[in-house]
């Protein structure tokens, strides 16, 4: 219904010079757009341009071209019919006339019967739903405002609906805020544990690193002093080494495979925090998608409880004297998309089908 906006995109389009089809098409929403809008006047002058562009001299042979300029044909008939039963001044109405003069001069008989059966198919259409407008008045206003009173029921036991299922969502809300807390607080424990258990084994790592230096300066001490005694006597044998600095190697061996069983261990504990890191992303992740899904639920409840109110409200206003059939009756009559729709579907595939 943003019809300031679509006119303003049809207007751009018809500049474009598309298909010949395509304009009919265009020109037609246009003159239906402007008669939605009650602005029949200008709504005749553009119908006065589709009936020249859907009465072409000479004719085409285009199959699409003929049965759009058909229908055009139909629909100028039909809006001629309708501003001639809703037209509220003569200026409407003189206007009107010179339009079906001009149409019908330019038609050849077949589309000029086309033109007329669909002038009176509203005429008579009019009547009949005015006649029924009519006959509806008479009904009584009790009738009317239990019709509207049993309606505000329903929309105030949908809105009780709404509310429930908000409730609920809120409620889920709660729970996934709550869930995701206990795991986060759980995760955080698990690597507390961990990097306690990593802070044990680097203290233990350190010290077997410093006995390990102790022990090998031992042997180191011993080794060198043995190399310079070979320095002054290349002759002399190389010397056993004594029991303190055989224990001293010995040590040294059995640290160094406690020391790589100690950075085996670091090692599993680094890889555990980094699969609880990971746990923690995707714990988040979940429930980031969860609210997500939940934050579009409670968007749906709130549009639908706004759409609720709105009705409510346009409930109310209405009038228990006529009545909730009279008056849809007389709305149905005075509507001119109760005598002529556009195909927008239709015209939509179609327009894409030929821009691919």
């Amino acid at each position: 219904s943003r019809w300031d906006d679509a006119l303003a995109g049809l207007e751009k389009f018809l500049q474009a010079e598309p298909a010949e089809d395509l304009k009919i098409h265009a020109l037609r929403a246009k003159a239906w757009i402007l008669t939605v809008k009650k602005d029949y006047q200008i709504a005749m002058v553009v119908a006065d341009q589709l009936s020249q562009a859907a009465a072409p001299n000479p004719q085409v042979k285009d199959k699409a071209v003929l049965e759009a300029q058909d229908e055009a044909i139909a629909f100028v008939g039909r809006l001629a019919g309708f501003v001639e039963s809703v037209g509220d001044n003569a200026g409407d109405q003189a206007v009107r006339a010179k339009l079906e003069v001009r149409v019908l001069e330019r038609l050849d008989e077949a589309r000029k019967g086309k033109f007329k059966a669909a002038k009176t198919e509203v005429l008579e259409e009019f009547e009949r739903l005015v006649k029924k407008a009519a006959e509806a008045k008479d009904d009584s206003k009790a009738d009317a405002e239990e019709e509207k009173q049993k309606k505000l029921a329903g929309l105030s036991e949908e809105d009780a609906k709404l509310s429930e299922k908000a409730n609920e969502v809120k409620d889920k809300g709660k729970k996934l805020d709550e869930e995701l807390k206990k795991r986060l607080e759980e995760l955080r424990r698990m690597d507390s544990i961990v990097l306690q258990e990593m802070t044990t084994i680097q203290s233990r790592y350190s010290s077997l690193s410093s006995e390990i230096r102790r022990h090998q300066g031992v042997v180191d001490t011993w080794e060198d002093q043995e190399a310079r005694n070979r320095a002054k006597n290349k002759d002399r044998a190389y010397s056993t080494p004594p029991v303190h600095v055989q224990q001293a190697k010995s040590a040294v061996r059995t640290l160094r495979q406690e020391l790589t069983a100690a950075d085996y261990q670091l090692q599993l504990r680094r890889n555990r925090r980094m699969e609880i890191e990971r746990e923690a992303i995707a714990a988040n992740g979940g429930a980031m998608w969860q609210g997500q899904k939940l934050a579009g639920e409670q968007s749906k409840i709130d549009r639908d409880k706004l759409k609720n109110a709105n009705i409510k409200k346009r409930t109310d206003r209405m009038k228990a004297g006529i009545g909730g059939k009279a008056l849809s009756a007389e709305t149905e009559a005075r509507a001119f998309s109760t005598y002529d729709t556009i195909p927008l579907e239709e015209l939509r595939e179609n327009l894409l089908e030929k821009v691919k």
